[in-house]
């Protein structure tokens, strides 16, 4: 409470002070203020990840990355716009007085929020001066427990953190627009830094980057609440040892279970101890419109390794009533470090990387598994197992132990029951044709006719980055800056792979049906087994009767979170027909590729090796 009253009258307070200083000295600190929040804001993890933890407590990194850099360069930029701005403006002193407090409000919503947001990014526990934003967990009506996603948050007054969030998001995409995208890589920043940081004592809440590693995915069909069993450890009494009990908990209608089999680094231990909660993973990518939207881990695997079936647990059955383990202090089984989370995601839904706590990410995909999918029992009121082992991290403490994963085989489990198989299995969802593939940096056609979306950019009949859809019919009439070329660096060589879209008409159903959205991951191989990722793609298929041509082209972001994303006009539904579909890769000269890989086991691999693509010198 005390935060939330301190955030309020800070605002208000600078508000007024703007005021009554005029509208030009206000307007002028806005912008300044705007421009150093948005820049703060879009470089902070970087510096947080390369400068900062190397001189403080990484824990501390993410906050003193955010606002230090920001004071430094407004304090900078006021100076020397108060020695090279004259004050020569005269206004009525109402209107300099309503024109102050309109700019005002956006100086103090900026600083409040960024002053905000780095308290709350300090290892502070579940609560920053009294201001508890994520709740241990939440209970529905009936009195069960909520998903984790469904568990509501708490917003400080004025949200001037949201304020921040939302303008940066916004001029990313505009005015700041880079190679990145803050909003796609952040979908709900506040709300996943609150869900990193909530974390008891001892928990660290920064992980530094390439700290993770991505093993594999399955699909569970459900996941379970757990009751702890008891064994009569009286040799004179009769009484029969009471078992585990596993009662199943089904996805809500239209969403689906969904696990990530992830390797925590060394780099990300504390005390040579890996500690985590499970609020602590949260999954990013796209749903099935296209919209990004980040999901947070419900459950985990069972502590116990020695059972046949392979079990996620996300509550907890005890005296005192059912208890979520959003909140648990968790670590890795084995040496190995490995942990399997399941997300409750919606239908249709596209991942694009996974977060561990602040600062970590890898990149995720759900049609590459390398372990296969685990074995998984079928639906039932009431699984019980027997368990004559002692297990603390199980039981009492207020301490669970995450397991590692089994090994992932499909065969039937000791009971009887068979795992579902993968949908999709190792099927590829598209395929190369070879023959009509090339280097070079022609565009398939003159644009001259086209829309854009935010960061493009045109420099001498050159596509350098960007977005962009036209009719094909109006590329010979229109009045467009003319394309006719990529802009390929004069190091690289720019290979066209023309692909086939392979439509969902098999029994693997919608899962081919994703080749579009999961391109991001993508590759190429050549003769030294270097991989060369995704940096472009191109489209030209009837949409609804037209044909439409449509390019997406980001050569600086390889292999990185925002860039090749889904069409917006060409669906997969059009890839039918008389279509081109052409993805774009960058090699150096001179080297051959070998094959092409939509991710995942090399069963998915294309061998290229006969169409003797060669880079030119």
């Amino acid at each position: 409470m005390l935060f939330t009253i301190a955030v309020s009258v800070l605002v208000i307070a600078i508000l007024f002070r703007q005021a009554t200083l005029g509208f030009y000295s206000a307007l002028l600190m806005a912008v300044l203020t705007v421009c150093c929040g948005v820049a703060a804001m879009g470089m902070h993890e970087w510096v947080a990840a390369e400068f900062v933890s190397k001189y403080v407590s990484e824990d501390y990194a993410m906050a003193v990355g955010l606002a230090v850099p920001f004071g430094m360069m407004l304090f900078v930029l006021r100076i020397v716009a108060d020695k090279l701005m004259p004050r020569t403006c005269l206004l009525p002193a109402m209107i300099d007085r309503i024109g102050g407090g309109i700019c005002g409000f956006f100086t103090a919503m900026t600083m409040v929020g960024i002053a905000s947001l780095s308290l709350q990014m300090l290892p502070l526990g579940r609560a920053t001066l009294g201001f508890q934003r994520i709740p241990s967990y939440a209970k529905s009506t009936d009195g069960t427990p909520l998903p984790a996603q469904d568990a509501p948050e708490r917003d400080l007054w004025f949200t001037p953190d949201r304020f921040v969030v939302e303008m940066t998001s916004l001029l990313s995409s505009q005015v700041f627009s880079s190679s990145r995208n803050f909003y796609r890589e952040h979908p709900d920043y506040v709300g996943s830094m609150g869900s990193a940081t909530a974390v008891p004592s001892g928990v660290s809440i920064f992980a530094p980057p390439n700290s993770v590693t991505f093993v594999s995915t399955g699909e569970p069909d459900v996941v379970y609440s757990f009751k702890k069993g008891k064994k009569n450890n009286n040799r004179n009494s009769n009484t029969p040892d009471v078992p585990d009990e596993y009662n199943p908990i089904e996805p809500r209608s239209g969403y689906e279970f969904r696990s990530v089999r992830v390797k925590l680094g060394k780099s990300a231990e504390r005390k040579k101890k890996h500690l985590f909660t499970i609020r602590q993973f949260r999954l990013v990518g796209q749903d099935a419109n296209g919209r990004p939207h980040v999901v947070p881990a419900s459950a985990i695997q069972q502590a116990s390794t020695d059972e046949s079936v392979n079990r996620h647990i996300r509550v907890m059955q005890e005296r005192k009533g059912d208890r979520p383990i959003l909140d648990d202090v968790l670590s890795p089984r084995e040496v190995n470090s490995e942990v399997e989370v399941v997300f409750e995601v919606p239908t249709g839904f596209q991942p694009s990387f996974l977060e561990y706590k602040l600062g970590a990410r890898v990149d995720v995909n759900f049609a590459s598994s390398q372990g296969g999918t685990p074995n998984r029992p079928s639906p039932s009121e009431t699984d019980t197992a027997n368990d004559s082992r002692t297990d603390a991290g199980r039981s009492g403490g207020g301490r669970t132990v995450a397991a590692p994963v089994t090994d992932g085989s499909t065969s039937a489990n000791s009971s009887g029951r068979s795992g579902r198989r993968r949908r999709g299995g190792n099927v590829r969802r598209a395929t190369t044709r070879a023959d009509l593939s090339f280097f070079g940096d022609a565009m398939p056609m003159e644009l001259k006719s086209y829309q854009q979306e935010p960061n493009v950019e045109i420099s001498r009949g050159l596509l350098k980055n960007g977005h962009i859809v036209g009719e094909v019919a109006k590329q010979s009439t229109g009045s467009d800056a003319s394309i006719t070329k990529f802009a390929v660096p004069s190091d690289k060589r720019l290979l066209q792979l023309n692909t086939q879209f392979l439509g969902a008409k098999s029994i693997f159903g919608k899962a081919l049906g994703q080749a579009v959205k999961v391109a991001g991951n993508f590759f190429v191989t050549d003769e030294d087994g270097a991989r060369h990722k995704i940096i472009g793609k191109y489209a030209i298929a009837s949409v609804n009767g037209t044909k439409f041509i449509e390019v997406q082209y980001f050569p600086e972001q390889a292999g990185t979170v925002g860039g090749i994303g889904v069409f917006s006009k060409i669906k997969d539904q059009y890839l039918t027909g008389d279509y081109t579909l052409v993805y774009l890769f960058l090699v150096e000269p001179g080297k051959l590729i070998t094959d092409f890989n939509t991710g995942g086991s090399a069963t998915r691999a294309d061998d290229l090796r006969s169409a003797n693509l060669v880079a030119p010198k």
